[in-house]
Formats: C-alpha cells, structure tokens, sequence
C-alpha cells in the first residue's frame, strides 16, 4: 500500500498542503479515517501522548502537594514547575515513555 505521510503530501504539487487536511480534519489520521484508508503504520502512540500531555499539568500539581511538606518544595505557578528541594537544589518533572 502506498504511503501518505505528510512529506509525501508536502511534495506534491497536485495535493493540499498536508496542513490543509491537518487544518480541516483535525489530523490527516482522521482524514484517512474519514476515506477509509489504515496507515500500515501503528499511531495509537499519538492519541496516548495527546492524553499525557492533558494529564500532565494535574499530575504534576498532585505530586508536588503530595510531597511538598516531605521535601520542603518550592516552585513556580507553570505545570512544567522549576521546583526547589529542601531549599538547595532546583529540579522539573518530566514525563519519560519507555516501551
């Protein structure tokens, strides 16, 4: 089966750009679902990371008020604090994905 990654979309000159469906459909997966065509590849990767990256700011506002009185944290207002520890070293959370 052919491939439509977005660079294959990109060169051609007689296609939208693919931001043009990315634009319309959401994402060129839901424009490939919309004309019944299954990339060869697995993408379920990319609807996880767009719920981690939801997830992400709660997680790291109940950890730190989970720990904060055990570890004396100090930090920022953003969800991707810049926390102090025990008053003598600064240190972030950071999400990490293994397989």
């Amino acid at each position: 089966m052919p491939s439509y990654s977005g660079l294959v979309i990109d060169e051609s000159e007689r296609l939208p750009s693919s931001s043009a469906y990315q634009s319309r459909f959401g994402s060129l997966l839901r424009a490939y679902e919309l004309v019944g065509f299954t990339p060869d590849r697995d993408y379920r990767y990319i609807a996880i990371n767009r719920e981690l990256r939801r997830m992400h700011p709660q997680i790291v506002t109940d950890a730190i008020a989970r720990d904060r009185e055990r570890w004396r944290l100090g930090g920022t207002g953003s969800c991707y604090r810049l926390l102090t520890i025990n008053g003598e070293f600064t240190a972030s959370i950071v999400w990490s994905v293994a397989r």
